[in-house]
């Protein structure tokens, strides 16, 4: 849980890095393939499992396809997110996407049947609501306030869903994945969709979007790699302590959607 908040904390912190050093054009979506390109060597990890020589021990087709199936999901609800984060404006998202921690709570319920005490009912109410008065005190706003906040809204309640069901299918009867399983699976879906991107798009446009960029900020190709493999190292633990989280921590995802919002406040500190 430690390496969970700690490394979730180093994430945003590090994509500030990385616009400050021109590497963060949403267009280009390099930063992002460096940020699953960590997790992803999970993967290998799977290989020895599958040994021909020994019997196989590693998940079957269908715990593969589940896993990916949420890789997906999540990897549209995060695009809901940013999308209308740039048309509604800082504040509003900071405000809405606040509510992963709720809605986390509410589909574990609904799917889990994990029952909240009092005390956990008020530390959500506690988190959410410190990071309401947070977003108050900012007064960025997008061109599209309306369409923006409803994309948000929706990211939100599925980026919600996906840690109940990354748990659900770690808990399972049948069909099970290993919390590492199901980090790598996870992180190899999202991995091959921006090597895609960058293959058909960034690259074609690479100087326009990444080495001006980096130019004008005065940035090296050694401090760029440096800045995007610190960003791979974070999110490599930061997905692995997630998945343990989920598998194994008290309250499941309905903590960890709790510790998201910790993440949020220490980040302000």
């Amino acid at each position: 849980a430690v390496v969970y908040v700690v490394s979730g904390v180093c994430q945003p912190l590090l994509l500030t890095s990385c616009k400050i050093a021109g590497l963060a054009d949403p267009r280009a979506q390099l930063y992002m393939l460096f940020y699953y390109a960590g997790p992803s060597l999970l993967l290998l990890t799977l290989i020895p499992r599958y040994n021909k020589l020994v019997p196989c021990t590693g998940p079957s087709f269908l715990a593969v396809v589940k896993g990916a199936v949420v890789a997906l999901f999540d990897l549209t609800a995060q695009s809901l997110n940013y999308t209308g984060a740039s048309l509604a404006g800082a504040t509003i998202f900071a405000l809405v996407y606040s509510s992963v921690a709720v809605w986390t709570a509410i589909f574990s319920r609904v799917f889990l049947g994990r029952t909240l005490n009092a005390l956990q009912m008020v530390g959500i109410a506690l988190v959410f609501g410190g990071l309401c008065i947070t977003a108050i005190d900012s007064t960025t706003l997008g061109d599209n306030v309306a369409l923006g906040t409803l994309l948000v809204l929706f990211g939100s309640c599925m980026h919600g869903g996906t840690y109940v069901m990354s748990e659900g299918i770690m808990k399972g009867e049948a069909d099970r994945l290993r919390f590492d399983e199901n980090a790598a699976i996870q992180a190899a879906v999202a991995f091959t969709g921006f090597l895609l991107w960058n293959l058909a798009y960034t690259v074609p446009r690479f100087d326009s979007l990444v080495q001006q960029p980096m130019g004008e900020a005065g940035t090296t190709i050694a401090q760029a790699l440096t800045i995007l493999s610190a960003f791979s190292l974070a999110n490599f633990l930061h997905s692995i302590s997630f998945f343990h989280t989920l598998a194994h921590y008290p309250g499941g995802s309905t903590s960890a959607g709790v510790m998201k919002g910790l993440q949020a406040v220490l980040v302000f500190v």
